[in-house]
C-alpha cells in the first residue's frame, strides 16, 4: 500500500502544528502498530524533533546534534534528494556511506531506514517500535533554504517517490514552519502530501492568517496537497462535561465561551463557501446530498475543535511524553531541579487523550474517502447513516437483555439471596481505576463504531482495518444533536 502522508501547516508560528502533529503521530503509532510511521520535520528550529526526543530535558539539543552529524536529518535527506546519483558522495565508514552508495548506484533506497530514526531509541517514554523521525533543528536552519522552484519541484517529486516505495504500510507526518509565506521546505511537504490540516485559535486574526495559507496552497501549480481540515485549537472547554459534545464540531465537548462558539459557526460557514468556490481544493466528499446535507457533511469531516491541553500538555511539552503514554496515577521528574509532578488524577488526561483519538479517526476516515471511488462515497454514506439508526436502537435492546439476563439469575430462594447479601457485604469494597487515556471518547458508542466499520468494510474492502474503524467518528458526530 503506498505511503499515507500528512502536512500540518499555517502562516504563523505557536498556532499548535507541532504540538497536535506530536501527540497525534504517538497516537496513530499506538493504534496501528503494524503501520510504520514516519514524522519528517522539516522546520528550522526542530519543533516536533524537540517533542518526540524528550522535550525540554537537557540531553534533547545533544541528541538531534548527534544524529544531524550521523546524516540523519531533514537537511541530509533534502541533499540526497537534489544530488545527482552519480555524484553523490561516499565517505568511508561513514554513516551516510550505505545511502550514498545506492543512490550512486542509480538504486532506490528506504528513506525511512536510511534518515529515520527510531523514537525509543532516545526518549524511552514512547516505547513504540513504529515510530520514527527524520530531525530538525541542530543547525537552526531551514532544510533546503535557498532551492529554487525548480528545485522544490524535484525535491517534493522525488521524495514523494521514496515514500511510496517503502516497503508495507506506512502513515508520513510532516511538521512544517509558521512563516509569512512558505518556505522551500515547507512548499516542499505540502507537494509531497496528500493532505494538509490548518490548526489556529479561533480569533479573527488567525483566521486571516489560516485563509491566507489556504489560498496559497491552492496557487501551488501543479496542485499540492487537499485541505483535509481546520483545527480549532486551545479552545477552553466547558467546566462541566457535555454528554451530547457540540455537535458537528466536537464528540466530546463545546467552547466554554460564547463569543468563541459565533466565532467558530462563523469562520466554519466560511471555510464552507470556500469549499464551493474551490471543490478540488478540499479533500471532503459532498456529492449526492441536498444543500444543507452537504454543508454538514462538509462540517463533520472537515472541521474540529482541540481543546486547550492543560497541565498534561504542559508535562508533555516538558518531558516528550505523548497522552496515550501517560499514567495519570504516575509521578513525573521534570525541570532542572528534579521536582516531581503528577497529572492530579485522569479527568482531564482522559479528555485530551480522547480529543486526540478523536483525531486520528478524522484523520483516517479522510484518508480512507481519499482512495475511494464517488460511488463508494455515496455508498458509505448511506451505509453509515444505517449504522447510526441501529446504533441509536441498540441502548434500549441492550437494556432489555440485561433486565432479562439479571431475572433469571435472581435467587429462587430466601437463603441463597441471604447467603448472597452476606457475601456482598463481606467483599471488601475496591476503588474505581482511573480511566486509561482516552476512555469514554465523546458519546461514539461501541456499537456505533463496530456498525459504522462493518459497514466501511463492506463498501470500500480494500481499505485499511484501521481507517474502516476511523469512519465511526463521522456517524458518531452527525447523532450527537447539540
Amino acid at each position: 500500500m503506498p505511503a499515507r502522508s500528512v502536512a500540518f501547516a499555517n502562516l504563523r508560528g505557536g498556532c499548535g502544528k507541532s504540538t497536535i502533529l506530536f501527540q497525534l503521530a504517538a497516537e496513530f503509532a499506538k493504534a496501528n502498530a503494524s503501520t510504520g510511521v514516519l514524522v519528517i520535520d522539516c522546520t528550522a528550529f526542530g519543533d516536533v524533533s524537540r517533542l518526540l526526543l524528550g522535550g525540554r530535558q537537557p540531553h534533547v539539543k545533544a541528541a538531534v546534534g548527534e544524529r544531524h552529524a550521523d546524516g540523519k536529518s531533514t537537511a541530509h535527506l533534502m541533499s540526497h534528494l537534489l544530488t545527482p546519483p552519480a555524484a553523490a558522495p561516499v565517505t568511508p565508514g561513514h554513516a551516510s556511506a550505505r545511502g550514498a552508495a545506492s543512490l550512486a548506484a542509480g538504486g532506490a533506497f528506504n528513506i525511512a531506514e536510511r534518515f529515520g530514526l527510531p523514537v525509543r531509541e532516545v526518549n524511552p517514554h514512547i516505547p513504540l517500535d513504529n515510530l520514527l523521525l527524520i530531525p530538525s533543528g541542530a543547525t537552526k536552519q531551514q532544510p533546503c533554504s535557498g532551492a529554487g522552484a525548480a528545485d522544490i519541484l524535484r525535491l517534493a517529486r522525488s521524495l514523494r517517490a521514496r515514500l511510496e516505495s517503502l516497503p508495507g504500510d506506512w502513515q508520513v507526518f510532516l511538521d512544517t514552519d509558521g512563516d509569512l509565506t512558505f518556505s522551500p521546505a515547507t512548499e516542499v511537504a505540502l507537494r509531497t502530501a496528500d493532505l494538509c490540516y490548518i490548526p489556529y485559535q479561533p480569533t479573527e486574526s488567525d483566521h486571516d492568517r489560516a485563509t491566507e495559507a489556504v489560498s496559497r496552497l491552492q496557487r501551488l501549480q501543479p496542485p499540492g496537497a487537499k485541505v483535509g481540515g481546520v483545527l480549532y485549537n486551545m479552545v477552553t472547554p466547558e467546566p462541566r462535561a457535555s454528554s451530547e459534545g457540540w455537535h458537528p464540531y466536537s464528540a466530546s465537548f463545546r467552547p466554554h465561551e460564547v463569543a468563541v462558539r459565533r466565532l467558530v459557526g462563523d469562520f466554519s460557514d466560511d471555510w464552507w463557501a470556500r469549499a464551493q468556490a474551490q471543490p478540488a481544493s478540499f479533500a471532503a466528499t459532498t456529492a449526492a446530498q441536498e444543500q444543507g446535507e452537504q454543508q454538514q457533511r462538509f462540517l463533520e469531516t472537515s472541521v474540529m475543535l482541540m481543546q486547550d491541553f492543560g497541565k498534561p500538555g504542559n508535562l508533555a511539552a516538558e518531558l516528550g511524553i505523548p497522552f496515550c503514554a501517560m499514567d495519570a496515577t504516575a509521578r513525573y521528574t521534570a525541570g532542572k531541579d528534579g521536582r516531581t509532578e503528577s497529572l492530579g488524577g485522569s479527568k482531564k488526561l482522559s479528555a485530551v487523550a480522547g480529543n486526540v483519538q478523536e483525531l486520528r479517526l478524522l484523520l483516517e476516515a479522510a484518508q480512507a474517502r481519499l482512495g475511494a471511488t464517488a460511488a463508494q462515497s455515496a455508498a458509505l454514506d448511506s451505509a453509515l447513516e444505517a449504522a447510526a439508526v441501529q446504533a441509536a436502537q441498540a441502548p434500549t435492546q441492550e437494556a432489555e437483555q440485561q433486565q432479562q439476563q439479571q431475572q433469571k439469575q435472581q435467587p429462587q430462594q430466601p437463603q441463597l439471596a441471604a447467603a448472597a447479601a452476606a457475601q456482598e457485604a463481606a467483599t471488601p469494597q475496591q476503588q474505581e481505576e482511573p480511566a486509561a487515556p482516552g476512555a469514554g471518547i465523546g458519546n461514539g458508542s461501541t456499537t456505533m463504531m463496530a456498525l459504522a466499520a462493518a459497514a466501511l468494510v463492506a463498501v470500500a474492502p480494500a481499505a485499511a482495518p484501521a481507517a474502516a474503524l476511523a469512519a465511526a467518528v463521522i456517524a458518531g458526530k452527525q447523532w450527537m444533536k447539540k
